[in-house]
């Protein structure tokens, strides 16, 4: 949502692609993007369902929404901001998926994780390192896991977090849905989870 603010210009529409879109986790992140917000991006829902991809998109767009749906990994080539949530035991996306002529945001939320180290190093790629976890601002040296930075916590155990404090009415179990995200995303901004930050041990 920040990158692409940054990316906003009246002359430029912008492409956001979602690699595994007709997912469980890929169809509740679909629907995010129906909002005004999002009305002037074009959308690339790419997974290996043709037929569920299209239900997908008359399900959440209205017919003039600017969406394609497609089982070719190469259109995301189309795409700057790529989010992958397929689910496989490999990498799916490689370099020559990729546009080799303008930055492109990857949000790889996968697990295992599905975009190649290749397409890390590529100079035009910005790849998310904070994809899938949020940050502690009122316990900043909460440690979660030995391969996780103090503050840092992963979204599910953010999730339990914020149910934790309020009064979540939004289902948290089975089929992820959209409302759901939105709900728990707008509680997390209102914790400040989304904001970066640094832990500097006390001397």
């Amino acid at each position: 949502e920040q990158y692409l603010k940054s990316l906003a210009s009246p002359q430029k529409a912008i492409t956001i692609a979602i690699a595994g879109a007709n997912g469980n986790i890929g169809s509740g992140l679909t629907g995010c993007f129906d909002g005004k917000e999002y009305q002037h991006t074009h959308i690339i829902l790419a997974g290996n369902n043709q037929k569920k991809l299209d239900l997908l998109r008359g399900r959440i767009f209205d017919p003039g929404r600017s969406v394609t749906c497609t089982t070719d990994l190469f259109q995301l080539r189309e795409a700057d901001i790529i989010i992958s949530c397929t689910n496989t035991n490999d990498p799916l996306i490689f370099p020559h998926h990729i546009h080799p002529d303008k930055k492109v945001f990857i949000i790889d939320i996968a697990v295992p994780g599905s975009v190649s180290e290749e397409v890390k190093q590529l100079g035009n790629v910005i790849f998310s390192k904070d994809a899938s976890t949020v940050f502690l601002h009122d316990d900043p040296e909460f440690l979660i896991s030995t391969h996780t930075p103090a503050g840092k916590v992963f979204c599910c155990a953010g999730e339990v977090m914020l149910a934790a404090l309020y009064d979540v009415q939004a289902p948290l179990k089975g089929h992820v849905r959209s409302g759901s995200i939105k709900a728990m995303m707008h509680l997390g901004k209102l914790e400040g989870m989304f904001n970066k930050q640094v832990y500097a041990p006390p001397v």
